[in-house]
């Protein structure tokens, strides 16, 4: 099996998983921003909306939360909306940039964008 069949079977498990953990705590933030993730790379884009939209209602502030989505957000191609959520888990309270946030595939598509840049030159 490969990586990506690997990967594919991964998501899905995740997503099962997930299923039954918010059927008994549909508020619990981090299974959500997992399942977003995972539905952003599958194609399903209205689920993984779904899923940012209510972690957001969740805890607005979450630093972790607002990672979770901008790594979502790069995965849809939402440019705007990644950094926005970067730049607010960042003022947040997020430390995990120079271990993390430089090297996080899900980030990759900002990786040579200057706003991208500005924020690791500004909080790293």
């Amino acid at each position: 099996m490969g990586n990506e069949a690997m990967a594919e079977q991964a998501r899905n498990k995740l997503l099962e998983l997930g299923e039954r953990k918010l059927a008994l705590n549909p508020d619990d933030a981090i299974t959500l921003s997992r399942m977003a993730a995972a539905y952003a790379h599958r194609g399903e884009k209205e689920k993984a909306y779904v899923a940012i939209d209510k972690l957001l209602q969740i805890d607005p502030t979450d630093p972790l939360g607002r990672y979770n989505c901008a790594c979502t957000y790069a995965a849809l191609g939402e440019r705007e909306k990644a950094l926005a959520c970067l730049r607010t888990a960042l003022e947040g309270g997020y430390k995990n940039i120079r271990e993390w946030v430089k090297s996080d595939l899900d980030l990759v598509s900002l990786h040579e964008d200057p706003d991208f840049k500005a924020l690791l030159a500004e909080f790293g």
